[in-house]
């Protein structure tokens, strides 16, 4: 592919090579966000981390000029797509609260919304807005449509018929804004497949009591059910369009296992037999047709494009960025310019755009304003033994200039907790890293990615094996010589915030200090909020019961397994931060800790932090939240 050159410097930021970035750089937005090439290869738009927000630019890519800059506002910026050369799609998230009666959505929630920027007028306007019996919400990113003269997008969201609020396919036209709802849907209507040019493929429904779950293939002007399943917690769910015509891709459980499968629309067959699922699927931005599969993998990604010219392609691009991890981002319909993310020895955290007429790849910028290859920290992909043998994999961050004898540790468990950590840039555990820790990120039991075994190994075992999985990491590094067991802590947001506090009550001796971010302390709380009084059955709660092992909120074996209600058995000093906009973790879990924590004579420190969510996309309020959590960690597990 050629050399790496850096031809486009666009967003620079450098610090003295002796030096450690401030906190500020890594608890920073990225400086490029998700970004998009323009059809025509001459532009790309991104979405940019600055001071206290994010923006949206446009640059031209041969001059290296920024065409158009837009402040966020106040909204989460999250996904990009061309409509043609005139118009720019942006998805955002906004925090709201939609009364009971007008949405079945109800309820203080992040919801999506669609603004489409038009080059010729220089102006921006939100889509959906004011539409009689719709509402300006829409669920997922849409597809774009006729991107010529007449760009149109086909968006799934909500209408409002006079009975109830149910999913919609919409068809807004994006030069005017107009709105002709497509399709509606019905109380049980979860998505649809919309091929390329906007037809209407299959649709799904899911009966929450039963577990029912059905596929119907559209057939003129009506439905007919080609395959259903029966799933009260692993429901099927649907991709997109097939790989081979008259198909669609979904995602399955029915054998045991999660497999993806293109499946007819004729007679609902499969056409061949269901692959294992990989983790991510990588989709055209602007049409949604597949493109490729990826497997994270442990050590590095592995792409799977189904074009063999697009997979050959690949290949070339990823071996040109020698020992780096490379992933994909963004390309022009024509395969002339790809842009990739690389992360890893002299590359750092970098985007580039491979041109390939010029044959050169060009740096865009680091991800990272202010944070240079040098300063990245190494990432080491290991495993380690459970005490009852079971393989955890994990990963390891070592502090550069330190060599690895009997460092100060740092734990950070992964939220989810049916999700894992990756082998790429993680903006806290650099942060950890370049204040002199080694940092932990284990793939306990029940983690997503290792294979079914790994992950049906977690269920029943939260706040039990799930527990010292984590643990049992900290005396592998220890016997290794590698860190010093006396000085570990333990830090972690949602599901890794409770294995933070469940480190100092649950168990004892093994961490120093915890900290906990929208950490989940009282397991009662959170049965009663996701079941209800009425044990209402949903799949979300039945998940949540095979985690636990429990569905009664009063179950003494839930009690057991609650740090809060284990508060009198705290023994190392325990932080709890929580966002003021969290709807995930609603802040009473931190403050039933602290509650108890009074009761039993504990002192236990809680930050709350105002316009901050789960996902720590504000920008300012990120920084804070971080440079709350070094300033603890150094106050009461010191580096040096």
């Amino acid at each position: 592919m050629g050399r790496i050159l850096a031809l486009l410097i666009l967003f620079a930021a450098a610090l003295p090579a002796h030096a450690a970035p401030p906190i500020a750089a890594f608890g920073q937005l990225p400086t490029i966000g998700d970004i998009a090439l323009s059809p025509d290869g001459t532009r790309f738009a991104a979405i940019v981390g600055s001071g206290d927000s994010a923006e949206v630019q446009v640059h031209n890519l041969a001059r290296g000029a920024i065409i158009m800059r837009s402040p966020a506002g106040k909204y989460r910026l999250a996904v990009l797509q061309w409509a043609g050369p005139d118009y720019l799609i942006l998805t955002v998230t906004q925090l709201r609260t939609l009364e009971s009666d007008e949405f079945v959505f109800s309820g203080r929630g992040e919801f999506k919304q669609v603004l489409r920027y038009d080059f010729r007028r220089q102006t921006w306007g939100r889509l959906l807005e004011n539409i009689p019996r719709v509402g300006n919400i829409v669920l997922k990113s849409p597809v774009i449509v006729d991107a010529g003269d007449k760009p149109a997008l086909i968006a799934v969201g909500i209408a409002i018929p006079d009975d109830a609020t149910v999913r919609a396919v919409l068809r807004v036209d994006i030069a005017s804004g107009a709105v002709k709802v497509v399709e509606r849907g019905t109380r049980e209507t979860k998505d649809w497949v919309i091929a390329p040019d906007g037809t209407l493929l299959a649709r799904s429904a899911y009966v929450q009591k039963t577990g029912l779950w059905t596929l119907a293939a559209r057939r003129g002007d009506r439905w007919e059910e080609i395959y259903r399943e029966t799933a009260p917690i692993d429901a099927p769910s649907l991709v997109g369009v097939g790989r081979t015509p008259g198909t669609v891709r979904m995602i399955t459980h029915a054998k045991g296992e999660w497999q993806s499968g293109d499946i007819n629309l004729s007679d609902g067959r499969f056409a061949g037999q269901p692959e294992s699922l990989a983790d991510y699927v990588t989709t055209d931005p602007t049409s949604g047709e597949l493109l490729a599969t990826l497997r994270v993998g442990h050590e590095r990604p592995e792409y799977q494009f189904f074009n063999p010219d697009d997979q050959k392609l690949w290949q070339a691009i990823a071996r040109a960025f020698q020992g780096a991890i490379v992933d994909w981002e963004s390309w022009t319909p024509d395969r002339s310019k790809v842009a990739v993310s690389v992360f890893g020895g002299q590359y750092g955290n970098g985007i580039y755009v491979v041109d390939r007429v010029a044959k050169t790849a060009g740096l865009l910028g680091q991800r990272y304003a202010g944070i240079e290859p040098g300063d990245v920290a190494k990432v080491e992909a290991i495993r380690y033994r459970a005490a009852d043998g079971t393989e955890i994999p994990a990963y390891l961050t070592l502090p550069a200039g330190r060599p690895a004898r009997n460092l100060p540790l740092v734990v950070m468990p992964h939220d989810g907790p049916e999700a894992r950590d990756e082998l790429v840039f993680d903006w806290q555990a650099q942060a950890i890293a370049s204040r002199g820790y080694a940092v932990l990120q284990p793939n306990y039991r029940g983690s997503y990615g290792y294979g079914e075994a790994l992950l049906i190994a977690g269920r029943g075992e939260w706040g039990r094996k799930m527990q010292s999985d984590v643990s049992d990491g900290v005396h592998h590094l220890a016997a290794q010589g590698i860190i010093d067991a006396k000085r570990v802590c333990v830090v972690g947001s949602g599901y890794g915030g409770y294995v933070a506090m469940a480190g100092v009550t649950l168990e004892q001796g093994v961490y120093r200090c915890a900290s906990s971010f929208g950490g989940i302390s009282d397991l009662r709380l959170l049965l009663r909020r996701w079941i209800g009084s009425d044990r209402r059955e949903t799949s979300d709660a039945r998940w949540l019961q095979r985690l636990i092992g429990s569905s009664n909120p009063d179950d003494p074996g839930v009690a057991a397994i609650s740090p809060a209600r284990q508060a009198a058995r705290l023994s190392a000093p325990l932080q709890l931060i929580h966002g003021s906009d969290d709807v995930k973790v609603p802040i009473e879990q931190s403050r039933a800790m602290v509650d108890a924590a009074k009761a039993a004579d504990k002192q236990v420190e809680l930050i709350s932090i105002p316009h901050l969510d789960h996902a720590l996309s504000n920008a300012a309020a990120r920084v804070a939240f971080l440079e709350a959590l070094i300033a603890f960690l150094e106050k009461h597990n010191p580096p040096d």
